[in-house]
């Protein structure tokens, strides 16, 4: 009986250090293939210096190589300048998420105004006219979108 538990133990312990050497090459494996999280650290991008201050900087931060269901963007837009409008358009299939980071916006939707501040999240759906503006004429407005990955679909449309 003592010979029979001694192999039955030998046999269990081998079979415990195959499957611990097993999950830990299984986990390393993990580590060389799909991507399983991904900090954004949106501090670093509200002090970041816009190489180009009176243009909007596009950061991709989150790409179909990194995630099959979702794209996201960190962006600036520029001071206002006095009569200028940006794009009013909507999205055949695309559904947004943006959140203010730092300065003061309004998304125009459907030609009325929302004022964001940061900390502000918008949800926006396919098929609905938008546009974002800076209501500022001396500081960026940041913000962060998150959005279906889909082909560009926007279609321009008059205000």
């Amino acid at each position: 009986m003592g010979k029979r538990v001694g192999k039955v133990c030998v046999v269990w312990i081998m079979g415990f250090f195959f499957l611990t050497l097993l999950i830990s090459s299984w986990a390393v494996a993990q580590e060389k293939g799909p991507m399983r999280y991904k900090v954004i650290k949106t501090q670093d991008f509200i002090k970041a210096i816009n190489p180009s201050p009176t243009e909007r900087l596009r950061v991709e931060i989150l790409t179909p190589n990194e995630a099959k269901n979702i794209n996201g963007i960190l962006s600036t837009l520029p001071p206002a300048t006095p009569g200028a409008k940006p794009a009013y358009h909507y999205h055949t299939h695309r559904e947004g998420i943006i959140q203010i980071l730092s300065g003061d916006a309004t998304e125009w939707i459907e030609g009325k105004p929302v004022p964001l501040k940061p900390g502000d999240l918008i949800f926006i759906p396919p098929y609905i006219k938008h546009t974002l503006m800076n209501n500022s004429t001396t500081q960026d407005v940041r913000y962060m979108e998150f959005f279906s990955p889909i082909p560009a679909d926007s279609v321009q449309v008059k205000d």
